[in-house]
């Protein structure tokens, strides 16, 4: 075995990259020779651009010269010069036993109580003097808007066969236990119109609860709250079993699209108060439909008390919270609470006016008081609405961990989907207990901490219309994502048809599913190149994208941007056909026709007599030019598997039927840069049974360079592209095994 020495030029290969970072086009202006557009001087004329690109080249010139000397190496020389460490997994019975003989020291009991409690270590970090004085001011007024909110969620729960007039104030306890147990800032707790209707068909369903007698009613609420406590302990022990992490496949444009979609159930919810109207209520797919059209047959009874009301209370909330809100702001560093105003004034106006009795307008009426005692939801109806305790637990998991994601990114904060999952479990299972219905995150910010309620309806209406902005702002994400990603344009849009269409439950099963479906579409056809070289450089680009970036001859260096397994591995195959611009299959068939011809020949030709033989020897020389042996100018083939983050059986499958086929017309396909993971698929799976081991290489680089020494080439690897100063150049030296 001896050593053959390649010697080849190298202009710094750190430069491109020095020039990427100072130049946002560098990518652009480097992947066309220079030489093209630059007149006798080096410099393009009339381009102050390409002017600044070719001076930062020539800056390489003042870069530190580099030397390095190395082998090039196959996979199984790099392994055995450099030993590897054996990766080994843990059996299941060893997991089971760490598990169990797991112990409990103080800083782990510490560790779990302060996660559970997460209030404690807020208090702990709270800083008095920036934080306390916003925080009262905020605290007020959100705590005053508490019970009104409370109040419009009952308002909200009309749309509902539930009870009207459940004890608004024990609307709040999901945020007090809630807030015990941790929520993020921006996220508290109300009830969300969406929950409600899907709590509100687990009533309709329920037979017991029809009519509208004080015992039929009690029986609503019954229903409700164990639908409610249900849910809870779903959603506590999906927290403790730590199953957050579903929240991955939540993607951004989903959560928009979910969220946008549940804004519109709170709109249409609210157009019956604008309107002063009476409409039925419906329950399941196409409910919104149904809404509107009740709402278009019900608009020549429109109270036009109501709707004059409902305007000019969304005009003037516009204009102050658009215009005079921000400047107030700066100056007394809080906003102005206009919907507070509104409902203090609607309240006053509504009773001294007497606008129920003068001009129809819907009103709440006496609400009651106080916290009504604590009592067990009945536990014949716990296993009965157990299906729909976990959809609910599921939908309002979902709508929370989408707005918790909007604001985690909005103000830069990390959250913890598991202790947010305990905080909702606690907060519904415990509410239960006091005829709370399912609670969730708002569906916008400003209806949380703005959005408050009032006597009159129709000013309440106006309110959480006017707060919607917010949500309905986020259609403008269609146009961006049209522009970025077609595919996450189709995840927005189809959760939100699903979703207006299905109803939310249904409608995020669907969305959910698209959303999945769309990721292994991309996986199953990715992108396939073929890659050169760069002169100057040992890097190998995209010959479509860098048309400086040269092949080969003889070479084909064919990448395949995803991981290789049973639902790509066909269109693998396709590309590496097409890309390569050989296909074996038609190769060998082509051949096997050759060869059967040429026999066919022969045999005629032992056949025929010498005068005919004369006469055979010009047909001959005719078919010699006609019929010639299938060949092809590619001699071998490397594929790129430094993207392939994985592989599975069929895809070794088919790298090793692949490999087999090319063999058949003598071309050798070689891997570079295979991972570990991926290499110990191909191990275990057989691979080199069949497969020798040194088709295997670190890196395309060392591949190419095993080749050429291979054939004997001659190759100048790197080619300086600064030409305008003398500067000793650097050497490369790589050794190949021969």
């Amino acid at each position: 075995m001896r050593k053959k020495k390649l010697t080849f030029v190298d202009p710094e290969p750190t430069g491109q990259e020095n020039i990427a970072a100072d130049i946002p086009d560098a990518d652009e202006a480097l992947s066309e020779p220079i030489s093209d557009h630059q007149d006798a001087n080096g410099v393009a004329p009339n381009s102050e651009e390409n002017a600044y690109v070719q001076n930062r080249l020539d800056s390489l010139a003042d870069l530190p010269d580099l030397q390095t000397a190395r082998q090039a190496f196959t996979q199984e020389m790099f392994d055995e010069s450099f030993q590897t460490r054996e990766r080994r997994s843990t059996p299941v019975k060893e997991k089971f036993r760490q598990c169990c003989n797991v112990k409990c020291s103080g800083q782990c009991v510490k560790k779990t109580i302060l996660g559970f409690l997460p209030f404690i270590t807020w208090l702990r970090n709270y800083n008095i003097k920036t934080d306390l004085v916003s925080d009262i001011l905020a605290g007020l007024l959100v705590g005053i808007m508490t019970i009104p909110q409370g109040t419009f969620a009952v308002i909200s729960i009309m749309i509902s066969s539930v009870l009207e007039k459940s004890n608004c104030e024990a609307m709040a306890k999901p945020t007090v236990e809630s807030n015990v147990t941790g929520l993020p800032s921006g996220d508290d707790l109300a009830n969300n119109i969406s929950l409600l209707m899907n709590t509100n068909g687990s009533v309709a369903y329920s037979e017991e609860a029809s009519g509208v007698s004080d015992e039929v009613v009690m029986c609503k609420v019954k229903v409700a709250t164990a639908v409610t406590f249900v849910t809870g302990i779903i959603q506590l022990c999906m927290g403790l079993c730590k199953l957050g992490f579903v929240t991955i496949y939540l993607s951004y444009p989903l959560s928009r699209g979910l969220t946008t979609a549940a804004s519109i159930y709170v709109f249409t919810s609210q157009i019956k108060h604008i309107f002063g109207i009476s409409i039925n209520t419906y329950n399941g797919p196409l409910k919104l439909v149904y809404t509107y059209i009740d709402v278009f047959k019900n608009l020549p009874n429109t109270n036009p008390a109501a709707i004059i009301t409902s305007i000019v209370s969304i005009v003037i909330m516009v204009l102050i919270k658009e215009l005079a809100s921000p400047k107030v702001k700066k100056a007394i560093k809080m906003p102005i609470p206009i919907e507070l105003i509104f409902v203090i004034l609607g309240t006053v106006v509504s009773y001294f006016w007497k606008m129920r009795e003068r001009f129809r307008i819907d009103v709440v009426g006496l609400v009651p008081t106080g916290i009504p005692p604590p009592s067990l939801p009945p536990p014949e109806n716990l296993a009965k609405f157990a299906v729909d305790g976990v959809s609910i637990a599921l939908v309002s998991f979902a709508l929370n961990a989408s707005l918790v994601t909007l604001f985690s990114k909005k103000y830069n904060y990390k959250v913890n989907i598991n202790q947010e999952l305990i905080a909702y479990g606690v907060g519904n299972s415990v509410s239960s207990f006091f005829n709370c219905y399912v609670s969730g995150a708002s569906l916008s910010r400003s209806m949380v901490h703005d959005g408050v309620g009032g006597k009159t309806q129709c000013i309440l209406a106006a309110i959480v219309i006017v707060n919607l902005k917010g949500m309905f702002l986020q259609f403008k994400d269609l146009k961006a994502l049209w522009v970025i990603s077609k595919y996450d344009f189709m995840d927005w849009l189809v959760v939100f048809v699903a979703v207006i269409l299905l109803n939310v439950d249904l409608g995020l099963g669907v969305g959910l599913a698209f959303s999945l479906l769309s990721v292994i579409f991309r996986t199953q056809r990715p992108y396939t190149f073929v890659l050169g070289r760069v002169p100057g450089t040992d890097l190998y680009k995209n010959i479509d994208v860098y048309p400086s970036a040269k092949e080969i001859p003889g070479l084909k260096i064919f990448r395949f941007e995803a991981s290789l397994y049973f639902a790509n591995n066909e269109h693998f195959v396709q590309k590496l056909f097409q890309k390569s611009g050989v296909n074996p299959r038609k190769l060998v068939i082509e051949t096997t026709k050759y060869e059967k011809k040429m026999k066919k020949e022969e045999k005629a030709k032992k056949n025929t007599s010498t005068r005919k033989r004369k006469l055979q020897s010009v047909k001959e020389e005719v078919t010699r030019v006609t019929l010639e042996k299938p060949t092809s100018s590619i001699k071998d083939i490397i594929i790129d598997c430094t993207t392939m983050a994985y592989i599975d059986f069929m895809g070794v499958r088919v790298l090793s039927e692949v490999i087999t086929e090319y063999k058949k017309v003598d071309i050798t396909v070689y891997l570079a840069g295979c991972k570990v993971g991926v290499r110990e698929m191909l191990e275990s799976a057989g691979f080199y049974e069949n497969i020798p081991r040194d088709q295997l290489f670190v890196c395309v680089h060392d591949a190419v360079l095993m080749l050429e020494s291979k054939y004997n080439r001659k190759m100048v690897l790197f080619e300086s592209y600064c030409t305008t100063t003398q500067q000793p150049t650097t050497v490369i030296e790589a050794s190949a095994n021969q």
